[in-house]
């Protein structure tokens, strides 16, 4: 993709914004070429996300002088410039040169324009899946890490709202992470609650999971609700609502 986005941008797309869809983030981040486009999505990606992303972009072309220009291509253009340039290969894009429109009506929106930050470690990719089911239609800006250390180190760049966090993991365990991410708390005051998320709740294990740092847990297998009523709960005043008003 981004080999792709060189060579569109030695032709006649050099205004043009692109938006990288990706399996592997992190990957696409480290490359170089990184800064010929103006953002990263993870896949499979959120309609939601999406269209935040694609109302931004808008938000930033909007009231560029030539603005026009960023809007792809039409088929049926007709004759003059445009009609000569090639179609592009989106069939449907909207116009970025205009904020997308909502599929549906959404709530009133803060001023802050940003969506509740959550950061999942879990390192089995079918749980990965099963939890963005369960969280799907709420809007969240949803990041999972693969294991503890990944989760020490996505809480430091990534700055979640909340954590929900496997306790059984490779290379370091969620209780382990949990103690790292405390450590770093002590030296800035501030405290994310994460959720514990365990396949194996015995008499004792709750105690221990809570004397580790974190806040409360959670027992395979995942309720949608038990996950969605903890999100609701500890959303941030300044994000945008979880769920758009019909």
């Amino acid at each position: 993709g981004l080999e792709l986005v060189e060579a569109m941008r030695r032709g006649d797309w050099k205004d043009t914004p692109f938006l990288l869809l990706s399996s592997n983030p992190s990957y696409a981040q480290n490359d170089p070429s990184r800064e010929l486009v103006q953002g990263i999505l993870q896949k499979p990606i959120p309609r939601n996300e999406l269209f935040a992303r694609l109302r931004a972009l808008g938000a930033e072309t909007k009231n560029e002088p030539d603005s026009s220009s960023l809007a792809p291509p039409q088929e049926d253009a007709g004759t003059g410039p445009a009609a000569s340039k090639p179609v592009t290969v989106l069939p449907d894009t909207p116009d970025l040169a205009q904020p997308a429109p909502a599929p549906e009506q959404a709530g009133p929106r803060n001023e802050s324009g940003r969506s509740m930050r959550i950061l999942a470690a879990e390192d089995n990719r079918t749980n990965q899946l099963v939890f963005r089911k369960m969280t799907k239609g709420l809007d969240i800006d949803l990041k999972f890490a693969n294991n503890g250390l990944e989760a020490v180190e996505a809480y430091q760049s990534y700055h979640p709202d909340l954590i929900f966090m496997d306790i059984s993991m490779p290379k370091m365990d969620g209780k382990d992470a949990t103690r790292e991410i405390r450590k770093i708390e002590a030296r800035t005051g501030r405290h994310i609650p994460i959720i514990a998320v365990t396949a194996h709740a015995m008499n004792g294990d709750s105690a221990e999971i809570l004397a580790a740092g974190l806040d409360h847990y959670l027992t395979k297998p995942l309720r949608k609700n038990a996950i969605q009523d903890w999100i609701s709960k500890y959303h941030p005043e300044d994000a945008e609502p979880l769920l758009p008003e019909r």
